[in-house]
């Protein structure tokens, strides 16, 4: 709550600061000291109860840091401007007692008035939690999730990626293919005469090597020429279709017949070709 006011009044002449006066050289400029610096309000309702009212005797008059000064001369003073001035003085303390007064009753009712609220606030909060459903006043949650345990440090869970990334994936198991008895034993014919036509050329270039004959490059092409047509002709051998029936399987012997016929052929064809 705001202090009550308090009234101004002149409490006394300073001596020291009384001049000559430059309205006239017989005046002189007098500072009446006051109880307090007065506010705005104040000289506000001062200067507004001395204008409502005519002087003759006034010359000039103003406030400045706690004092009000003003022009007249010596003889004057008590009869015509102190009871001129405690007048105003007297108006602007009365007016401003007024509004330090409605200033505050303002507030006491901006004060109610929140209170007012706050209870109205108050009241409504207590109909709406009773108002309620029951089934707001528990809610229970839909689902439970289960505590895992957190690493405790930064190393442990580069521990964790580490091991994760260290761990082998399962190599998916080889799709074994389907192979006919007829294709094996193609395979295993064509591995056989590979092998048999490797070992015969190699036979006669180390005879070659040995007596010092080198076959001239123009005698290689026939030979070799022949060899790759012999090899296209097996190889492009069409493949008997699956209605027909599969042909006897070849034996050991017959394989190496096979094998011996190929070496001799291959060598009387060099022969011929030296």
């Amino acid at each position: 709550m705001a202090p009550a006011f308090e009234d101004i009044v002149i409490i006394d002449l300073d001596v020291q600061k009384t001049t000559w006066s430059r309205v006239h050289s017989a005046m002189r400029t007098l500072y009446l000291r006051l109880s307090r610096d007065p506010d705005l309000a104040w000289n506000k309702f001062f200067f507004e109860e001395r204008n409502s009212r005519v002087e003759v005797k006034r010359h000039g008059l103003w406030i400045e840091d706690g004092y009000i000064v003003f022009d007249c001369l010596l003889i004057d003073v008590d009869t015509y401007h102190l009871p001129d001035l405690r007048r105003s003085i007297a108006y602007a303390n009365e007016r401003s007692r007024e509004l330090r007064q409605a200033q505050q009753d303002e507030r006491e009712q901006l004060r109610a008035k929140a209170r007012d609220e706050a209870e109205m606030l108050k009241a409504l909060r207590a109909n709406i939690r009773e108002e309620r459903p029951e089934s707001d006043v528990d809610p229970q949650a839909l689902f439970e999730t289960q505590s895992a345990p957190e690493p405790d440090t930064a190393q442990s869970l580069e521990e964790a990626a580490r091991a994760q990334l260290a761990t082998p994936e399962p190599e998916p198991a080889p799709v074994e293919t389907a192979i006919s008895g007829h294709e094996r034993r193609l395979q295993e014919f064509y591995a056989a005469f590979g092998s048999s036509k490797v070992a015969a050329a190699s036979e006669p270039a180390s005879d070659d090597s040995a007596d010092g004959m080198h076959p001239a490059q123009g005698d290689e092409q026939p030979a070799l020429a022949s060899a790759t047509s012999t090899e296209s002709t097996a190889t492009a051998q069409p493949m008997p279709e699956p209605a027909e029936p599969e042909p006897p399987e070849a034996s050991e012997l017959d394989l190496e017949s096979k094998r011996n016929d190929w070496r001799a052929r291959f060598r009387a064809a060099l022969e011929r070709n030296k």
